[in-house]
């Protein structure tokens, strides 16, 4: 009567243990740095090279991670202000002008 049927395609390169092993390394602390790490890290894991396309459909998109890195920050910037900035500000204010210490900013829309 009715077949059961697959869904086509290849089937993913990355699955069982070896994708068992990868949720538990990103979820470590030390983590990844690049997704080029994760393609070198599985290539020592399971012997064969993993495309980089494959590597970020399944880390990004499959797990939902995102690799985490430090961003760089204005070494002119006084501590203070940057706690205060994480505590208590959010993006939009920020954007009013709540935390800027400039000259008054003039904005020209057309028209």
């Amino acid at each position: 009567m009715l077949e059961e049927r697959s869904a086509p395609g290849k089937p993913c390169r990355i699955e069982g243990e070896l994708l068992e092993q990868l949720k538990t390394r990103l979820a470590s602390p030390e983590g990844f740095v690049s997704y080029r790490a994760v393609q070198q890290w599985l290539e020592e894991q399971s012997g064969e090279l993993i495309p980089y396309k494959t590597v970020h459909k399944t880390v990004r998109y499959r797990l939902g991670a995102k690799l985490k890195r430090a961003r760089p920050q204005n070494v002119k910037q006084p501590p203070t202000r940057l706690r205060h900035i994480k505590k208590h500000c959010s993006s939009h204010e920020a954007i009013r002008g709540v935390l800027w210490q400039g000259p008054t900013l003039e904005v020209l829309v057309p028209g």
